[in-house]
């Protein structure tokens, strides 16, 4: 398979993924996000939101040299707007464990935990 075929086609699928989750926001008048995205995805997914004339959203990962980071969509309703600006750091929760110093954990373990 062509190399170029497949990066199109994962472009396409990624701007999918982001136009549905626009949609869901913009239909629902609801705040939406999308998953954790890498530099090359956020690059993807701006130049589709700027060509469609998307302006309703924030690119947000935390901190701000975070190298991957999720895209919010918040309705274009202006009450829904003010309010979500307050509010919009609250979509992601930060997790910090302690450990004894004698245990040995690898990520894995650490995930597994926290999704049970």
């Amino acid at each position: 398979m062509d190399t170029n075929i497949k990066i199109k086609e994962e472009e396409k699928i990624l701007n999918s993924k982001i136009y549905d989750r626009y949609y869901f926001c913009k239909t629902r008048n609801k705040i939406t996000n999308t998953d954790f995205l890498n530099i090359s995805e956020l690059s993807i997914a701006t130049k589709f939101l700027k060509n469609n004339k998307v302006s309703n959203y924030i690119i947000f990962g935390g901190k701000e040299d975070s190298d991957r980071k999720i895209i919010i969509f918040y309705p274009e309703n202006k009450f829904l707007v003010d309010s979500f600006q307050k509010e919009y750091e609250k979509i992601l929760e930060i997790v910090r464990i302690k450990l004894p110093k004698d245990l040995k954990y690898e990520h894995r373990d650490y995930l597994s935990g926290i999704m049970k």
